[in-house]
């Protein structure tokens, strides 16, 4: 029998990790899936998005068992280009998988230290980060460096992994048409046992699950149930879930929330109760402004439960499938 084939992946953020949304469940979801084929050795922080202690119960710098995967959790101080060329030379992946492009510690170091190793194959995932809705937040940042990286020449080994044809067409426009772009969907592992939540017709109990962030435009969804309260509905609610990413626009949802006793902020969800929590409410909705793939809506519908999202995700027909709008 022929030895699995190795495959190193780079990621700020993996499990136990849940604060830091779709590409933590992108990653898992594909290991999954896959370890029958490849054995994934996983790089990642020591930390959850935004926590200032490590996760309990793990060891630094060591490989250790979590799930299918071997994990190594990394210290501040121990992510960076010259420890990543030893653990690469260690391993001797026959392929480096990079998720994100901004990321210092886990997605440049590691593209740079990546390019010591011409006969290893290395794809990068964007992970929406080009889109215009991602772009556009800290944009001037995010301009300079991807005008430092072209001319540096940075992603010239790189083979490009996209989740759509949308984000297909973003990364071309922004790196140009020489690049190596391959199409692959994202996928969700689905869970499906909860029991189903009973729509009564005169109430409408709606659920958001996402980053307290401003492109997840939830300041949408607020103005919305302001006017349905105006207009004298009052079966009508808002539970979000998610991590706080973003503080100063936390605390201007929250002074919307205060004038509405019908929005209710539930904290973080873990991913494994995520079908048992959807199963309480009458329809998902997520207004953002930019969307790759959307972990969180393809649960709602693997659940039963009708979407009403942004024209800035894939998920499109949602009325001709009776699927939301």
């Amino acid at each position: 029998m022929n030895p699995k084939l190795k495959i190193l992946i780079f990621i700020d953020w993996y499990l136990p990790a849940v604060k830091a949304g779709g590409p933590v469940r992108s990653v898992a979801n594909l290991i999954q899936a896959l370890h029958d084929t490849f054995d994934f050795y996983v790089v990642c922080s020591d930390r959850d998005l935004l926590d200032e202690t490590p996760f309990q119960d793990i060891k630094l710098n060591t490989w250790q068992r979590v799930g299918e995967a071997q994990v190594m959790y990394t210290a501040n101080d121990q992510a960076h280009i010259k420890y990543y060329k030893q653990l690469i030379s260690t391993i001797n992946p026959n392929t480096i998988y990079i998720n994100g492009i901004f990321s210092w510690s886990f997605s440049i170091q590691a593209l740079i230290a990546s390019r010591s190793f011409k006969h290893i194959k290395t794809i990068l995932a964007p992970r929406g980060m080009l889109g215009k809705g991602a772009l556009a937040i800290k944009a001037k940042k995010k301009k300079i460096f991807l005008k430092l990286a072209s001319f540096i020449r940075l992603y010239s080994k790189a083979i490009w992994h996209v989740t759509s044809e949308k984000e297909k067409t973003e990364v071309l426009e922004m790196l140009g048409h020489h690049i190596s772009v391959h199409l692959l969907s994202n996928f969700s592992l689905i869970d499906n046992n909860g029991e189903k939540k009973i729509k009564l017709k005169s109430e409408l109990h709606l659920v958001c699950v996402a980053r307290i962030s401003k492109i997840k435009n939830l300041e949408f969804s607020i103005a919305l149930l302001k006017k349905l309260s105006l207009e004298g509905y009052t079966a009508i609610s808002l539970a979000i879930y998610g991590p706080i990413e973003e503080i100063d626009y936390w605390e201007q949802i929250k002074a919307s929330i205060k004038e509405l006793k019908t929005i209710t902020y539930k904290g973080v969800l873990n991913a494994d109760s995520l079908s048992q929590h959807l199963n309480q409410y009458d329809a998902f909705i997520l207004p953002t402004f930019h969307e790759n793939y959307g972990h969180a809506i393809a649960e709602a519908l693997g659940n039963g439960l009708p979407v009403i999202v942004s024209d800035q995700t894939p998920w499109r027909n949602l009325e001709t499938h009776l699927a939301g709008f």
